[in-house]
């Protein structure tokens, strides 16, 4: 079955993985992150807090956030681009907002989103801050008049 794993320990990334019928959200974390201990994440199906002997099904998203790393900063992330979502994230101490986008959205160009931290916009080189609130929103919307 092709389930949605959206990994948000160091760098992070997200893509579709198969992996076998009946298997638990504890078999999927010990398969992913073989090295990793799953108390020390916060492991979330479908944006919701699931027991580690739920059996994940088709088409399901899995997300892995580590509760805390060490020289790292939590944020909330909200990207308003397509579908859209909201997240807890871990960033690197000293991560600037240029630096956070680049990393989120690589394939995007800055100039092209409002981004906000805190509801207010800032500068490319302010430093995100524990418990910021970063907003990514596209202001133009393809095929919109």
């Amino acid at each position: 079955m092709r389930i949605l794993f959206i990994n948000n320990d160091g760098g992070g990334f997200a893509d579709y993985v198969e992996t076998a019928e009946g298997t638990t959200v504890e078999k999927f974390f010990s398969d992913q992150l073989p090295n990793r201990k799953s108390e020390d994440y916060l492991i979330r199906v479908n944006r919701q807090p699931v027991a580690s002997d739920y059996c994940l099904q088709d088409g399901d998203r899995i997300t892995m956030t580590p509760t805390k790393i060490e020289g790292a900063a939590r944020v909330l992330f909200i990207n308003n681009d397509g579908g859209g979502f909201a997240d807890y994230i871990q960033i690197a101490d000293g991560t600037s907002v240029e630096q956070f986008f680049a990393e989120r959205l690589p394939a995007c160009k800055p100039q092209d989103y409002l981004i906000r931290v805190n509801r207010q916009p800032v500068a490319q080189n302010y430093v995100l801050q524990e418990s910021d609130r970063v907003t990514c929103t596209p202001v133009k919307i393809e095929g919109a008049a």
